[in-house]
């Protein structure tokens, strides 16, 4: 090979490498776009996602405004109707004995954020109550505001203790020797009568 032939080659590897390089160019350009495009249509798929989520907050907010506008005429219309009379308050399981009523009777004392404060003839019942946990009791009124005593506040269960006849959850008995005359007798002291499990047979004043 002499020296001509060497200068003849060099022109030809410098044309190739000049095509590689754009080849590479050209590779490296779709990329970059195929790049562009996934972030284009991730963008479209997080917009579309949003926009759906936003649609559901709004539908649901629609929802619960409309429920608790239903909730609150329900409501008005309940105490505009029965805002004169005798109210039932149903007294769980757990707070009474088995021979006690399953209600207490009740007016509303007091409307306060569509709460109820409920009176008794015993005293005003604790805490507030909602519109639909009280029902219409039946008949004429028997029991009036003015008959409730306001200096007194008390659970459920206390005044369901202090209308029992038995008294109340569970049953209280005394084991007293001196005819239950004074208020060492529980019985005596809690306003109640004695009972068969009481003191035996021996005598007995509170009967």
């Amino acid at each position: 090979m002499n020296f001509f032939e060497i200068e003849q080659e060099d022109p030809i590897d410098y044309n190739k490498q000049n095509n590689d390089k754009q080849d590479d160019n050209q590779q490296n350009d779709t990329e970059q776009n195929d790049n562009q495009q996934d972030v284009q249509d991730l963008n479209i798929i997080m917009n579309e996602t949003s926009s759906l989520l936003n649609t559901r907050i709004t539908t649901t907010d629609s929802i619960r405004r409309v429920a608790r506008a239903g909730q609150k005429r329900q409501a008005d219309q309940f105490l505009q109707c029965t805002a004169k009379k005798t109210k039932l308050i149903p007294v769980p399981d757990i707070d009474r004995g088995p021979t006690d009523a399953r209600n207490v009777l009740g007016v509303i004392m007091e409307i306060k954020h569509d709460q109820l404060k409920i009176g008794t003839e015993k005293s005003i019942l604790f805490g507030y109550y909602s519109f639909h946990q009280v029902s219409k009791a039946p008949g004429m009124a028997t029991l009036l505001i003015e008959d409730v005593p306001t200096n007194i506040t008390k659970s459920l269960r206390a005044i369901v203790k202090l209308q029992s006849i038995t008294g109340g959850q569970g049953f209280m008995k005394c084991d007293c020797k001196q005819g239950c005359r004074t208020n060492k007798c529980k019985c005596k002291q809690a306003n109640i009568l004695c009972n068969s499990r009481c003191h035996s047979s021996a005598t007995c004043c509170n009967k």
